[in-house]
């Protein structure tokens, strides 16, 4: 997963282990998901080169959930510069935005899942295709496809009390207004009467 424009762009990830192959298909290849393991691939920097697909298919999970990262990174900003805006400028677009960043935050726990239930699936499996000597870093890997879900719902539930707080922040300015509206009504109406009492006295 990486961010674009819109907040972030997902594609499908398929893997298939064999006993000396890994077959990955990706949706679109162009994308940098899998560009630093490539790249140590290329290089001959880490182990991948010396251990089998399973530890490839490793560095590849990583790799999806290392992405996850900088896109929940930019959720928190996002959230923090609307905490701002729905007190200090609420309008419909400010409102509009949180809806939207709620939308793409369900997305975003969507997209997760998977990661989470194919690692657990890894973890679990005592196939002869994985390695069992490195199940700690699996665990690891885990623990990090859990946290992300539940860091996307915690900003789920501040961008719901943004809702509560734009809310708060307009009718404050209504009532702002109707105490406005309520001087100029009182002058005015003070000096209507202050010119009728002066047009009888004549």
């Amino acid at each position: 997963m990486n961010e674009n424009e819109q907040g972030f762009y997902t594609e499908q990830v398929s893997f298939v282990l064999g006993q000396q192959v890994l077959l990955t298909v990706q949706e679109e290849p162009e994308r940098a998901c899998f560009e630093m393991v490539r790249q140590r691939i290329r290089t001959s920097r880490g182990i991948i080169r010396r251990y089998g697909p399973d530890d490839l298919a490793d560095a590849l999970l990583d790799a999806i959930i290392d992405g996850f990262y900088p896109v929940r990174e930019d959720y928190g900003k996002r959230i923090e510069a609307l905490e701002d805006a729905v007190v200090t400028h609420p309008s419909p677009a400010i409102l509009e935005e949180v809806h939207q960043v709620r939308r793409e935050l369900l997305a975003l726990r969507r997209a997760i899942w998977p990661q989470r239930d194919a690692i657990n699936a890894m973890i679990r499996d005592p196939s002869a295709l994985l390695s069992q000597e490195v199940p700690i870093y699996r665990r690891d890997r885990y623990d990090h496809a859990i946290q992300m879900p539940d860091r996307g719902e915690t900003y789920r539930e501040l961008a719901a009390s943004l809702m509560e707080v734009y809310l708060s922040s307009v009718g404050n300015q209504m009532n702002e207004m109707m105490k406005i509206l309520t001087i100029i009504f009182d002058d005015f109406h003070t000096t209507n009467v202050y010119y009728r009492y002066l047009w009888h006295e004549r």
